[in-house]
Parts: C-alpha cells; sequence; structure tokens
C-alpha cells in the first residue's frame, strides 16, 4: 500500500467505527415516552380514577361557574426540589386563574390523555369545550395541561406552568398515540 492509499484505508475505518458507534448510540436510547418508568408501571385503575375525578369535579366547577371552587383544587410543584410537598396557589396565580376561568365560557370537557411518568412530573391534557360543533361550524375548543403530583399517595392536581420551566412530559408527536392508547383503555374499563 501506498502512502496515500493507506492514509485513505486509515481515514475509512475511523469513519466506519465512528458511524458504528453513533448508530449503537442511537439504538440503545429509546424514544421518550416509549419506555414506561417503574412509577408508571406501579400505576393502577384507582390511581386513573382519582385523577379523572379530580379532573371531572375541577371542570364541573368551571362549567357551573364555580370558578373559586375550581381554583382552590389547584397547587403548584417545588421546582426547586420536586419531592417536597406542593402548594396552593399564591394570591397571584390564584387572581390570573381566576381571572382566565372566568373568561372562558366552558361547557363542556374531554380528557385527551393522562400519561404517568414520575409522582412528580405526569401529564393530563384536557380539552375544554366552549362551543359544540353545529352543522358547518367545527367544536370551538381550548386545550389545558395539567399536572397531577403522587405526593404521599396522594393525588394533587398541580398546574402547568411554562413561565416557570415546566415542560410537558409528552411531546407533541407523541401525544395522538397517547391520546388513542387512553380513549382504548377508556373504552376496555367500560365494557
Amino acid at each position: 500500500m501506498t502512502g496515500k492509499s493507506l492514509k485513505r484505508f486509515s481515514f475509512f475505518i475511523l469513519l466506519s467505527g465512528i458511524l458504528f458507534l453513533a448508530g449503537g448510540c442511537k439504538s440503545d436510547k429509546a424514544p421518550q415516552g416509549n419506555q414506561p418508568t417503574g412509577f408508571e408501571l406501579a400505576m393502577t385503575d384507582k390511581d386513573t380514577t382519582t385523577i379523572v375525578n379530580l379532573i371531572n369535579h375541577f371542570f364541573q366547577c368551571v362549567e357551573s361557574g364555580n370558578v373559586t371552587d375550581a381554583v382552590a383544587m389547584l397547587y403548584m410543584d417545588n421546582a426547586n426540589d420536586p419531592n417536597q410537598e406542593p402548594e396552593l396557589l399564591d394570591n397571584e396565580h390564584i387572581q390570573r386563574m381566576t381571572g382566565m376561568l372566568k373568561s372562558l365560557p366552558i361547557i363542556d370537557h374531554r380528557i385527551e390523555y393522562i400519561k404517568f411518568n414520575e409522582t412528580y412530573s405526569n401529564e393530563v391534557k384536557v380539552s375544554a369545550i366552549i362551543a359544540h360543533a353545529e352543522g358547518d361550524m367545527p367544536e370551538v375548543k381550548t386545550v389545558f395541561y395539567f399536572k397531577p403530583y403522587d405526593y404521599l399517595g396522594n393525588w394533587r392536581l398541580c398546574v402547568v406552568d411554562t413561565n416557570k420551566g415546566d415542560e410537558r412530559v409528552i411531546d407533541n408527536n407523541q401525544a395522538d398515540s397517547v391520546a388513542k392508547k387512553f380513549e382504548q383503555d377508556m373504552q376496555e374499563k367500560t365494557k
């Protein structure tokens, strides 16, 4: 082999090794949300039912005009230490949430999905219906994301505060498949 062909061969081997390692790393790492966590595997129908009841109670209060009781159900988690007990909303958050809920004429709601991940990192997507579909007019709705928090076996309904750096558990590109699975699971439970 000449010096030039030896350099090409060495470069080819090095490039092949890099591509092999990069490909190996990608195959070892599962996409977010596909592998259930230990916490998620430990969840039971009781946990799902508790979350559904919390969400339904919250929206029943809102839909009946009792926004104060709905807001009193909400908590904020401790961003600095997620293992600390969630706290009730402070006055500023209460005023913002109350004003927002009073400004939306919510008449119905639909839980799109519940995704369990960790005690402090779960997600519920809820469509709040402002007007039902009628004729050619599609349904008018807005979306709420909640972060149920399991603190010492008691579920608290925390709000997602993106201004505080909260991130969703589900990537947007996975939301439809999670919603379909949740709908199938709920249909099977009602049979």
